[in-house]
């Protein structure tokens, strides 16, 4: 059994659901049980994910049993009521348990005003993100320089 993409990113505003895909691939015949687990911090160790999405206010869509032949693409939606960064696992494995693989979830919730502003789990380490406000402007640093850039080439022609 396989699954790609390894990670799904997802980037939303709250209460927007966004949407993308995971091919599942098997030998031959398998109904595929998915389930999806969360953790407060990003990680690559699978027992830090313990949490239901509805226990931190995530929701993630999609079937929960699929009838695979080879390999099939499933659709798969996030959404948040909160703004923050959101760390997940969506476990693909075999209905009879004999195999199990999984896709990591990183997803970045914004807030009405489009700043990311607490982590996951508010417990004293939350961190704060403005990174709206420091992309404009860095792409307005980078336009600059492009031009200053272009510039200083016409005179040396």
């Amino acid at each position: 059994m396989g699954i790609s993409p390894p990670s799904l990113y997802f980037d939303s505003r709250v209460g927007e659901e966004v949407c993308g895909n995971v091919s599942v691939f098997v030998s031959g015949s398998e109904q595929v049980v998915f389930r999806d687990y969360w953790s407060e911090e990003e990680s690559k160790m699978i027992q830090k994910y313990t949490s239901r999405g509805e226990e931190i206010g995530v929701r993630l869509r999609y079937d929960p049993l699929v009838h695979i032949v080879s390999n099939r693409s499933v659709l798969v939606c996030f959404s948040a009521a909160s703004p923050g960064e959101y760390y997940g696992l969506l476990m693909a494995e075999g209905a009879f348990g004999r195999a199990g693989v999984g896709s990591w979830i990183v997803a970045r919730v914004s807030g009405e005003d489009g700043f990311f502003t607490r982590n996951v789990v508010e417990n004293g380490k939350g961190r704060v993100y403005g990174l709206g406000g420091v992309s404009v402007f860095l792409v307005f640093v980078l336009a600059v320089l492009v031009y200053v850039s272009r510039r200083r080439k016409k005179k040396f022609i």
